[in-house]
């Protein structure tokens, strides 16, 4: 596995990131993480080190760095440094889809983006700016903002695939809907329920309203239920449903005692893989 860390200038400011690829590959996929609010790109590459075979089998993991470690998401509702500097988070992800195809020789047009809290609430953004250049995109501890908070130029729907994944015990983003916030303070507007957020983007790609929904792992204290509009399309959107889970990225650490539990049982590269078409388990470790 080799590691690299990227500087490229981007709407007038030098930003960073950190790219990991494996040993004398070549071509494949740009899998851009967004790390959550106050976080790094390092830190969430830490976080997913047990599950970066997934991403290394198929293309390039790129963890970039926000600004000021926030990102200028889809939640009117706050004022980030990011976005009182009027940093173009969208247009820097398309910059790190350009270096990753000068770099590595990477295809800048199967572009799947993820990301954790603030860094899926950019996803959303991303998601109303940009569809038409994702090839799969992943909200993990985020909702869809409600219409006064959303803010994205929305250039209309296009589909993408889309997996959604969200705890119940959840008390950051509230897994039921309502103000965003750091543990009560620090107001970040109001967002949908999290399954209101899985059928908005399921309309978004022209899918049937009515899901499938089954239970696809449990741990005997997680629950695991898959709600999945389309499954079997090229464009699905799957909502999983971790009962009893917290504000944290499924199958990354144990959790702790501020943002909740987490699981072992069904880890986010599990339901990226079926949402995204991509195979989860590599036939060995990547090096």
């Amino acid at each position: 596995m080799l590691t690299e860390r990227i500087e490229l200038r981007s709407g007038g400011r030098m930003r960073a990131a950190t790219a990991v690829r494996a040993e004398e590959s070549a071509g494949g996929a740009v899998f851009v993480g967004f790390h959550g609010s106050g976080g790094t790109g390092e830190q969430l590459l830490g976080a997913m080190a047990g599950q970066l075979d997934f991403f290394l089998r198929h293309g390039v993991a790129v963890f970039p760095d926000a600004y000021e470690k926030l990102w200028n998401d889809s939640r009117r509702g706050w004022n980030p440094p990011s976005r009182a500097g009027g940093v173009d988070d969208v247009e820097f992800t398309r910059a790190l889809a350009r270096e990753a195809a000068a770099r590595f020789g990477a295809d800048p047009a199967r572009l799947y983006v993820y990301g954790h809290s603030n860094g899926s609430s950019l996803v959303v953004r991303l998601l109303h700016e940009a569809p038409a250049e994702l090839a799969g995109a992943a909200v993990i501890g985020a909702g869809l903002p409600v219409p006064d908070n959303l803010l994205a130029d929305d250039r209309g729907p296009a589909p993408v695939p889309v997996a959604i994944l969200h705890g119940t015990r959840d008390r950051l983003v509230p897994y039921r809907g309502g103000r965003n916030s750091i543990y009560g303070t620090g107001s970040r507007g109001r967002t949908e329920s999290i399954p209101e957020t899985a059928r908005y983007f399921a309309a978004r790609n022209g899918l049937p309203v009515t899901p499938a929904v089954d239970t696809v792992a449990g741990d005997g204290r997680i629950e695991v239920v898959r709600t999945a509009y389309g499954p079997g399309t090229a464009h699905p959107v799957h909502l999983y449903t971790f009962a009893g889970l917290g504000h944290v990225i499924p199958g990354a650490g144990p959790g702790n005692l501020l943002l909740g539990r987490n699981t072992r049982a069904f880890r986010t590269v599990d339901a990226l893989a079926e949402v995204w078409g991509l195979a989860a388990q590599p036939t060995s470790p990547v090096s």
